[in-house]
Order: C-alpha cells, then structure tokens, then sequence
C-alpha cells in the first residue's frame, strides 16, 4: 500500500457504512466522510460534493447513483459489486434493482466491503482495471461470480 500513500492520503472517499469506514481507515485512507443517507438530492448533492469515490451500502442505490453521476463521482455498488461511472452506464439500464431484496451473512457482506476497497483503489490508480459495469461481481451459494449485468440472470 505504500506506494499509494499519496492517493490515499488526498482523495476523499464517502461511505455509508461504520464497517467500511473502519476498513478503509486501517488501510490508511485519512479523508473518510461517513454519511447519512438522506432522501433529499439538494442535501445529498451538497454532502456529496467534492468526494472522489462514493461507495454504496446497498441502499437507495438508484438514488445515489444519480446523484453521483450528476456530481461527476463514480459510484461503487453494494449489492453486487460494481463501478458505475457518472458519463457510463445509468442505474436503471444495468436493471440492478433486480439485487435490492438480496440479504448477506455478514461474512459475505465483509467480503463484499474487501472487493468494493479493491474497487476504489482500483479506480483512484492505474494499477489494475475497475469493474465497470455492465460486469460486475456478485455471491452466489458461497462464492463470487463475475457476471455480465445485461446477462439474463436468475437472482
């Protein structure tokens, strides 16, 4: 991680989960904003604002994709994982509303947290290639699974 020092100490990373927070904090991200999610966009947007990376928790992720996309920030997906970027594809057209009832143990949730830090270094260096969507990675009886969200899948 030593060589990311520098990105880890500027960019300025939103969450919406205490888990997430403490993780990314131990692995040496300085500029943590832990948010509560409000149903307003103006307030969302004002929160927002300035962040480099937003990482989702898994609720209201339609909403807070959008409010991404406006704000310029990409958006890294909680339910199944994945890197929406704000010019790429919207929420709605990757049809992921599809995993919004999928509940985690919360051994899968943690592994879900570690591949969305993998996301965000991934998206703030050049060092290995984001998940854009449309693939994305998802569990599924106890093990991850790449898939291709415009795939026809059974959830």
């Amino acid at each position: 991680m030593h060589k990311y020092d520098d990105i880890i100490s500027k960019c300025i990373i939103a969450t919406f989960n205490s888990n997430l927070e403490d993780l990314l904090s131990d692995i040496g991200f300085k500029n943590i904003r832990r948010i509560t999610l409000i149903d307003d966009k103006r307030c969302m947007k004002s929160t927002l604002k300035g962040c480099d990376v937003i990482i989702s928790n898994g609720e209201k992720e339609e909403f807070l994709s959008e409010v991404s996309s406006e704000l310029g920030i990409p958006f890294i997906t909680g339910k199944v994982v994945t890197v929406i970027l704000p010019d790429g594809y919207k929420y709605k057209d990757l049809n992921l509303s599809r995993f919004e009832d999928i509940s985690h143990t919360p051994d899968d949730r943690r592994i879900l947290e570690s591949i969305q830090i993998k996301e965000t270094i991934n998206v703030l260096t050049d060092d290995e290639t984001p998940l854009f969507a449309p693939k994305a990675i998802k569990i599924e009886n106890k093990k991850l699974k790449k898939i291709n969200l415009f795939d026809s899948l059974k959830v």
